[in-house]
C-alpha cells in the first residue's frame, strides 16, 4: 500500500535551507538527513524539494571518499521519494506543494520577490503553514512547532484507522491495527508482516510522541483509543455496540 503524496502527516521541506548552511563547505547534506529522520521517527512523511540544477553542483563539490556514504544515502532518498528533484524554482515548488496539500512548510525564507509577483497566492495561509523556528546542526534537529504537528497528525490518523477498520459491529483485533499502523507510519512505501523488527520500530515511534512513556505498542493503542471505542481481550469494538 503506497502512501499518499500529501496527507495529514506530510511535511514539505525547503532542502536548500539545510544543505547550504555551512561556512566550511558549500553543501552539508547531513543536516537534511537529520530533518528527514526527525520526521520519520515520529511517523511523519517528509517531502524535501531540491532544484535539479543544485543537485549536480552538490555532487561535484562533495567528491571524494569522505562524502561517498552521504551521497549514497542522498541518492537512496531520491529513489524512495523523500527527496524530490524539481525543475525551475524550488522555492516556488515548495510554496505550491504546501498550499495544495495544506501541510507545513519547513523553511526560513521570506519570499519577498514571490509575494510581489504572485499576489493571488494565499500568503496568509502560507504564513500559518510555515515552520521557521527550528535548531539544525549536522548531528541534531529539533522544532517544537513541528513536533506538535506530528503528534497531532499521528493521533488523528490513528483515530481514522480505528474508525475505518473497527467501526463495524464485530470490531477488529488489536494485532491487525498494529499492522495497519505499520503500513501507514513506518518509513517506506510497503509493509511486510514477516519483516523482522517492525513492532519495535513502531513502538519507538509512539514512544517519541508526548504521552508514550515507554509503553508497549499494545498498551499505547488501548490508552489512545477514541472515546467512541473500547478494547477487551485484544478486540477493539465501538463502545455502543
Amino acid at each position: 500500500m503506497k502512501k499518499k503524496s500529501g496527507g495529514i502527516y506530510t511535511v514539505v521541506i525547503d532542502s536548500a535551507n539545510f544543505i547550504r548552511d555551512n561556512a566550511e563547505f558549500p553543501f552539508v547534506p547531513e543536516k537534511l538527513h537529520q530533518v528527514l529522520r526527525f520526521i520519520e521517527k515520529r511517523g511523519g512523511r517528509p517531502v524535501a524539494l531540491l532544484s535539479k540544477s543544485t543537485y549536480p553542483k552538490m555532487k561535484k563539490e562533495l567528491e571524494g571518499e569522505r562524502f561517498r556514504e552521504l551521497l549514497i544515502r542522498f541518492d537512496r532518498r531520491i529513489a524512495e521519494g523523500s527527496i524530490q528533484l524539481v525543475a525551475g524554482s524550488d522555492d516556488l515548488q515548495c510554496i505550491r506543494r504546501a498550499l495544495e496539500w495544506n501541510v507545513p512548510l519547513l523553511s526560513q525564507d521570506q519570499w519577498a520577490a514571490e509575494r510581489k509577483m504572485l499576489a493571488s497566492f494565499d500568503w496568509t495561509r502560507l504564513d500559518e503553514l510555515q515552520i521557521a523556528e527550528y535548531d539544525s546542526t549536522r548531528n541534531t534537529f529539533s522544532s517544537e512547532k513541528l513536533l506538535d504537528y506530528l503528534e497531532e497528525s499521528f493521533h488523528m490518523r490513528f483515530h481514522q484507522i480505528i474508525a475505518e477498520f473497527c467501526g463495524q459491529e464485530g470490531g477488529c483485533d488489536k494485532t491487525s491495527i498494529m499492522e495497519k499502523m505499520a503500513v501507514e507510519f513506518l518509513p517506506g512505501s510497503t509493509f511486510l508482516r514477516e519483516q523482522y523488527g517492525w513492532v519495535k520500530d513502531l513502538r519507538a515511534i509512539v514512544n517519541s510522541l508526548g504521552n508514550g512513556n515507554k509503553m508497549t505498542l499494545a498498551n499505547w493503542i488501548t490508552k489512545n483509543l477514541p472515546n467512541t471505542f473500547r478494547e477487551r481481550d485484544g478486540q477493539i469494538t465501538p463502545a455502543n455496540k
